[in-house]
Order: C-alpha cells, then structure tokens, then sequence
C-alpha cells in the first residue's frame, strides 16, 4: 500500500482506521452538546413571541431558534 512491507502497511492501516474512529466517537459526544447549548441560550421569550406571531414548532425552530 504506501511502499512498506506487509506488517507495517496492515498495522499502519489499522492504527489509522482506529484514530479515525476514536476522532469520530469524540465529535460524535461534542457538536451535539455545542448545539444543544445554542438552542437553550435561546430566550424563552423569542420562541413564545414567534409562536404569538402563529408560527409552528418547526418554523419558530427554523426561522428563530436556529439561526
């Protein structure tokens, strides 16, 4: 695979693939933690004035909440 004897490419291959899993489960627990924090910085107030506006769930969340 990369030049190198058949040992290191296949031990090479599997370190690889275990960091890229370990990176995955760590970002995995990460961004959705960073987004759940944003939608709970979100006043209550601005969802309940979206919701006087007849907004639904799903549009107060789209167009209030999210951005």
């Amino acid at each position: 695979m990369l030049g190198l004897s058949a040992d290191i490419d296949i031990r090479l291959a599997s370190a690889m693939v275990a960091f890229s899993l370990f990176k995955a489960a760590c970002y995995s627990e990460i961004i959705p933690e960073i987004i759940r924090a944003g939608i709970q910085a979100v006043p209550r107030g601005q969802v309940n004035a979206a919701f006087a506006f007849g907004m639904t769930y799903g549009q107060a969340m789209k167009l209030v909440v999210l951005p």
